[in-house]
């Protein structure tokens, strides 16, 4: 059902999925609707990057994996929420070791995630094992190159052991993903307007995106 929705809401709005869209599209995720929307409140309190964020994401998370214990993208998010748990605030061992293992977890159940990839990748960096921290975020970018985490991720792995410029050309590629992305949303947020001219919250994002938050 969210495989055709993608692509009529592409159709609709005559924009031409590009190859690794595509695929990604054609991907396996999950069937359950639920599962997949407590999977994505669970990246927007990871992505407020704060400690509160982080519990409620893990808890998304968790609920996520009651649903459906094959969803390969909830275990990448509790790896990463523990990622940056252990980075932060809480440097046990605990939670390096759940990171690992809940990263290893996604890889189990969808070899092919990006997200499992790079989840997995900053696992590894945690422990300072960065050739192999390394070569998961190769790989996430390859099968993912619009994941913006296994750019930042990377980012974050090849500044610890001082590969500046390994790092700021990393940079640079996901803030070019960034902008792209930015630009991709003004777009449809421009064509939804022209069919909704009154709908406050597409006015809103529109002046967001058109504003300080504006990359060009």
């Amino acid at each position: 059902m969210q495989d055709e929705i993608a692509r009529s809401i592409s159709q609709a709005l005559r924009i031409k999925l590009s190859p690794q869209e595509e695929k990604a599209i054609a991907r396996k995720q999950t069937e359950n609707a639920q599962a997949y929307d407590y999977y994505l409140r669970g990246r927007q309190f990871f992505h407020q990057f704060r400690r509160k964020g982080f519990d409620f994401a893990r808890k998304m998370f968790a609920r996520a994996i009651v649903i459906d214990p094959h969803y390969a993208r909830t275990y990448a998010g509790v790896a990463d929420c523990c990622s940056f748990l252990y980075m932060y605030w809480d440097s046990s061992g605990d939670n390096s070791n759940e990171a690992e293992a809940a990263s290893h977890k996604a890889l189990e159940w969808n070899p092919e995630s990006a997200e499992a990839h790079a989840a997995s990748g900053l696992a590894f960096a945690l422990k300072k094992d960065f050739a192999k921290a390394q070569r998961e975020f190769e790989i996430a970018i390859q099968l993912d190159p619009k994941l913006y985490e296994a750019f930042y991720f990377y980012v974050r792995t090849s500044f610890q052991p001082g590969d500046l410029a390994k790092a700021a050309e990393l940079y640079e590629q996901a803030s070019q993903e960034a902008a792209a992305t930015d630009r991709r949303a003004l777009l449809l947020t421009e064509r939804h307007i022209e069919v909704h001219p009154d709908d406050p919250r597409a006015l809103y994002f529109r002046s967001d995106y058109s504003g300080a938050n504006w990359r060009p």
